[in-house]
């Protein structure tokens, strides 16, 4: 079902163009075998926030793909995440070797993610990208945030 309407700016009284794809309700689902093939094919590294090592989700992915396809699918569907899957824990990192370690401005923060939450996100993200460069909204010119 795709929508097309014409807004009017409320800064400027220009017109602008609303979103004209379908919504994200109707990506198309994930199937636990496209989670069992995610894990046994994909580098899982392990997270310090992980509850479930990945060296086990590995190794019981058979089981435990149809709840991952499950929450793959009601992500996009409920726009929600599980608050659970978003606790990181977050590190400083020097920017470059060299700088002055005392200046907090020199540090970046790297965020580990569960393996879950990631495992999702990839899934999520197969799904999306070609919904987005598909909408009629989407520039090809565009180069920076893809």
């Amino acid at each position: 079902m795709s929508t097309r309407t014409t807004a009017r700016c409320s800064v400027c009284s220009t017109s602008t163009r609303r979103h004209s794809s379908p919504t994200l309700t109707q990506l198309p689902s994930t199937s636990p075998d496209e989670v069992l093939k995610l894990l046994k094919s994909s580098r899982l590294k392990p997270s310090p926030v992980d509850v479930l090592p990945s060296s086990l989700l590995r190794s019981s992915a058979d089981v435990l793909a149809p709840v991952i396809a499950h929450l793959a699918n009601l992500s996009p569907a409920e726009c929600r995440f599980p608050a659970a899957l978003k606790a990181a824990q977050v590190r400083p990192l020097l920017k470059k070797p060299g700088l002055d370690k005392e200046q907090m401005s020199n540090y970046r923060p790297i965020s580990n993610l569960p393996t879950v939450s990631k495992v999702i996100e990839r899934l999520v993200l197969d799904r999306l990208r070609p919904h987005v460069l598909s909408s009629p909204n989407f520039s090809r010119l565009q180069s920076a945030y893809r």
